[in-house]
């Protein structure tokens, strides 16, 4: 299988520049010039709390100690811990995910792209995150259900679905529903990491190429059987 096409990642925006263990605890309000690298350290610990230790079991004053910083510096930044937790996710997902071209040439491109964009994402070693949450804590934090369903419309299916609306529209051809369209790459791409990782399967990119390759010809023969039938 060619992997030239492989998408190189983007530098990740946690920093270890000014590691917090090398840094005494602040005292006070910080200054100006410590300010970024509070606020880096604060998503570097945080992410390695959560992925640790999982959501439930990581505290706000945990993460402060760990920071170093008092209490109020966090919260001041954050006001409470699904905040913090959401801040930590939308962060691992812009670092891994590869920057979208400015256009699409073809639809079949377009869902390839996000398709493996999606197996890019969770094989980041920061997606460890999610992957500690098992599904009773899940069941059982509401917040947490409610900040995965508000990321996966408004990070995943809702720009997925807008370059397909624009991609559509530019090529001429029919996709009545872009949301779904956008919600089964979503859905389909995460059943099969799943499974890959729960029977340790196979996981380089060139299967995941793979996978991808056999879920986009799914909804091409979907959209183009739409577009037969308004011929």
């Amino acid at each position: 299988m060619d992997n030239s096409t492989t998408p190189s990642r983007p530098t990740p925006v946690i920093s270890d520049e000014t590691p917090h263990a090398e840094r005494p605890k602040l005292r006070g309000r910080p200054t100006k010039q410590h300010a970024p690298v509070i606020d880096l350290d604060i998503l570097k610990v945080a992410t390695e709390l959560f992925a640790d230790k999982g959501y439930a079991a990581t505290s706000m004053e945990a993460i402060a100690t760990k920071v170093g910083i008092a209490k109020r510096t966090l919260y001041t930044r954050y006001p409470d811990k699904i905040t913090l937790f959401r801040d930590v996710l939308e962060t691992i997902i812009r670092t891994a995910a590869v920057p979208e071209p400015m256009a699409f040439p073809d639809m079949r491109t377009c869902l390839m792209f996000h398709t493996e964009n999606y197996f890019i994402i969770a094989s980041d070693p920061s997606m460890k995150v999610i992957r500690t949450l098992g599904a009773a804590e899940v069941m059982g934090l509401p917040e947490i259900a409610l900040i995965a369903e508000e990321m996966t419309r408004d990070i995943g299916i809702n720009p997925i679905a807008q370059t397909i609306r624009d991609t559509a529209q530019r090529t001429g051809l029919t996709v009545s529903d872009p949301e779904f369209i956008a919600a089964s790459i979503l859905d389909m791409a995460a059943g099969h990491f799943n499974r890959v990782q729960v029977l340790k399967l196979r996981s380089d990119f060139a299967s995941f190429k793979f996978a991808a390759d056999r879920i986009v010809n799914l909804l091409m023969a979907g959209i183009a059987e739409e577009n037969n039938r308004r011929a």
